[in-house]
């Protein structure tokens, strides 16, 4: 099995380490397969996924020298159906997913910087598009991802003039949530992982259903998933956990 990326588990937070920084984690057959694999070992006994890069930079993008061939548009057709594949099983994941990014966020890499639930990146970190000054368009999701994470004209000004944006320019419109200071990272992501895999696991799951679930539901059609839910939530072992913990003005226990 590729060690393209590697997995680590700890206080019920499950990590995607991309772990080729000597090629810049660049995107291959051999990084998709590697993310195939560990998308397909979530379980449930993990409560957040932390996806983070070893090495000066995040991601790269596409390993552009790999893609010279007789016929690059094919070359391209099938990476991006694998990548895409694996991706679908990637945003499936029910338990929330957070994304640190430190160095560049470069093509495929700023598609996987807003394919999770939160992002957070150090204060050094660079994200450009990449793909116009290639004469592509994009890969990974972006074209989904980033528009609903920010403004319009962001959108396009990052596709089509290839603009390099920072981290604080990016948590400015609301892209990254949190901006992280270069000597603290990637100890703080990994904290902010644990924080939220230590509250309640049928929580989080509901509260990112609810909240995909109202970019295309009707009003009174939210509020009724929004009353079986908590009533689930309430009347289960968390629920009735945070409760009594709340009366008895001690820390909750969650199910583990």
């Amino acid at each position: 099995m590729s060690d393209a990326i590697r997995t680590e588990r700890h206080d019920g937070v499950v990590e995607f380490v991309l772990n080729t920084p000597d090629r810049g984690n660049v995107v291959n057959e051999e990084w998709v397969a590697a993310l195939d694999a560990a998308v397909a070992g979530v379980g449930d006994q993990d409560r957040c996924v932390l996806l983070r890069a070893e090495g000066k930079n995040f991601c790269f993008g596409g390993d552009v020298a790999s893609f010279e061939a007789d016929d690059p548009g094919e070359r391209l057709r099938d990476l991006a159906g694998r990548f895409h594949e694996v991706l679908l099983r990637f945003d499936a994941i029910e338990v929330p997913v957070v994304v640190a990014v430190h160095g560049w966020a470069a093509g495929a890499g700023l598609s996987m910087a807003v394919i999770g639930d939160v992002l957070v990146a150090a204060e050094g970190a660079k994200f450009k598009s990449a793909y116009n000054s290639l004469g592509f368009t994009g890969d990974g999701g972006i074209t989904y991802n980033l528009p609903r994470r920010a403004p319009w004209s962001v959108t396009m000004d990052l596709m089509l003039s290839d603009r390099i944006m920072t981290a604080a320019e990016l948590h400015a419109v609301g892209v990254v949530s949190r901006v992280i200071p270069d000597d603290q990272f990637p100890a703080a992501a990994r904290e902010l992982a644990a924080e939220i895999a230590g509250k309640s696991r049928f929580a989080a799951v509901e509260v990112k259903r609810l909240l995909r679930q109202s970019l295309t539901t009707a009003y009174a059609e939210q509020l009724e998933a929004e009353t079986a839910a908590i009533a689930a939530a309430a009347g289960g072992g968390d629920g009735r956990e945070g409760i009594a913990a709340f009366l008895a003005k001690r820390t909750p226990e969650f199910n583990r």
